[in-house]
């Protein structure tokens, strides 16, 4: 029985010793593989660092671009707003400016006519034709062609009529085609700009360049009296580079608020491109 319980002991004793030295086998190992990735990592360090810094180098970088883009927009954007601000308060002066004057002339010429009544309405042929020539040297052509145009609608006699309507050619002859230019489109401005010096160069004239807001795809030449087809389609053909379309707008005819020779460049989309 106590040899039995002596061999007993002895295999529990050498269990024991073998978990022990199991533990330390596995303590030395796990210490080395420490000390590997210790001489790795030393070994390694300098580059490990390097690409570090320079990857926080690099989105540090990145930031301040897209900060600064963002900030470079925004400063071009405000510039821009300024420049349309600019434009738009410059045309509206000049349109003020010549509606101004439009009416002066307007007031000056009904002053004309009423103090000169008598003549105008109830003289002889010579007399109504002496008004006519009187009224083409003292005022402005755009403002007696309409004017002659509403004595033809006033008087009753034939040969009066027909006075006063070689009176009205007389004035439409002296009057200077003019192309109002319309801008869709900021962008357009400096394309406007170029028109307007090449026009400059001709028998036509371009009082100004206007923004709009429309949408429009073709650049449009208008015009506005079947009359004034012929001059319209010369006006097209010289600005054919800006690849332009002629359109006949109805309804103004007789028209007293349209000047004649009044024509309306449009620039659309495909100016640009």
């Amino acid at each position: 029985m106590s040899i039995d319980k002596n061999k007993s002991d002895n295999r529990n004793e050498n269990i024991e010793m073998r978990k022990l030295e199991l533990e330390i086998a596995k303590f030395e190992h796990e210490k080395q593989l420490a000390k590997n990735r210790d001489n790795l990592f030393n070994r390694h360090i300098g580059s490990v660092l390097t690409t570090t810094i320079t990857i926080i180098t690099i989105i540090i970088s990145l930031v301040q671009y897209v900060a600064a883009t963002k900030a470079k927009d925004a400063e071009i954007a405000i510039q821009l707003g300024q420049v349309e601000r600019e434009n738009i308060q410059k045309d509206t002066e000049i349109e003020l400016a010549k509606l101004n004057q439009e009416r002066q002339w307007k007031l000056d010429i009904a002053r004309f006519v009423a103090e000169n009544k008598d003549k105008i309405f109830g003289g002889n042929k010579t007399e109504q034709k002496a008004m006519g020539d009187l009224m083409l040297v003292t005022f402005p052509p755009e403002i007696t062609s309409v004017i002659f145009q509403r004595l033809q609608d006033t008087v009753y006699k034939e040969d009066e009529k027909e006075i006063w309507k070689v009176s009205e050619q007389k004035a439409i002859e002296l009057i200077q085609a003019r192309i109002y230019v319309h801008i869709t489109d900021e962008n357009q401005r400096e394309v406007a700009r170029n028109i307007e010096n090449l026009v400059g160069t001709t028998q036509w004239k371009i009082p100004g360049i206007q923004k709009v807001n429309t949408n429009l795809e073709k650049t449009q030449l208008r015009y506005f009296r079947e009359k004034e087809k012929e001059e319209a389609k010369q006006i097209a053909e010289f600005l054919k580079a800006f690849k332009v379309e002629l359109v006949y707008i109805s309804g103004s005819e007789n028209s007293t608020s349209i000047r004649p020779r009044h024509y309306e460049l449009w620039l659309g989309k495909n100016v640009l491109q």
